[in-house]
């Protein structure tokens, strides 16, 4: 990353599993919360935060799988944020530096489902890969 990239990195732990390593100074935003377990049930839906360019999308999430183990929450201080949970949990955010650009989700991408009523995995994905390079 010093040498300048991309890097897309999801995890539900990421933040609590990577704290003091040397992949931490990378991740958007800090560690703020680990989540309950699944069977507490922590995300049940998914949406654009209100000023970044994901504003007015909507995801469900299948609240109580195992996708739902424990998904960090991030303090987003200083990162663009993507994705908030239902609880305006910060689930998704993003980070440009000098020589890098990253987004670090705490959700599992493959696990958020669509409905006629929800957004588009397509429009967030490029949403995502526009950060990632630029639009170029």
């Amino acid at each position: 990353m010093k040498q300048g990239g991309a890097l897309y990195i999801e995890g539900n732990d990421l933040y609590r599993d990577h704290r003091g390593s040397d992949v931490a100074p990378w991740l958007p935003g800090t560690f703020k919360s680990d989540g309950n377990g699944a069977w507490l049930g922590n995300i049940k839906n998914l949406k654009g935060y209100d000023t970044s360019t994901t504003a007015g999308m909507y995801f469900n999430f299948p609240k109580w799988g195992w996708t739902d183990e424990s998904p960090d929450e991030i303090d987003p201080l200083q990162a663009d944020v993507f994705l908030e949970s239902q609880d305006r949990r910060c689930r998704v955010a993003g980070k440009i530096t000098d020589s890098a650009k990253i987004i670090a989700s705490t959700i599992v991408f493959g696990a958020i489902h669509t409905t006629e009523t929800s957004t588009s995995l397509d429009m967030l994905l490029e949403i995502y890969l526009t950060y990632l390079t630029g639009g170029d």
